[in-house]
């Protein structure tokens, strides 16, 4: 398992934390694998500052690109709640 820290611009990271978003889409440039552990961390793009808000999920489910019209080196992983000794709260 490993962890991966995120930048999530303040709609996004308010839609995860109200659990209304279930799922990112990003660039699989870290090699992500169901059980890793995301910490996305609410990022202002017009301040180019984190706000410091953050939370933490596991990646439940992962489909890779190069099917289903995902473009290769791309990827859509489910979030899930962070399951108790798995790197909670």
């Amino acid at each position: 398992m490993t962890e991966h820290e995120l930048k999530t611009w303040p709609p996004y990271w308010g839609d995860v934390y109200l659990s209304i978003k279930t799922f990112e889409y990003r660039r699989n440039d870290r090699n992500f694998q169901v059980g890793d552990i995301v910490i996305l961390r609410e990022w202002d793009p017009r301040r180019e500052v984190y706000t410091g808000a953050k939370v933490r999920m596991q990646i439940g489910y992962l489909i890779y690109g190069g099917q289903f019209g995902i473009p290769d080196g791309y990827c859509i992983f489910s979030l899930c709640p962070v399951k108790n000794g798995e790197g909670g709260p």
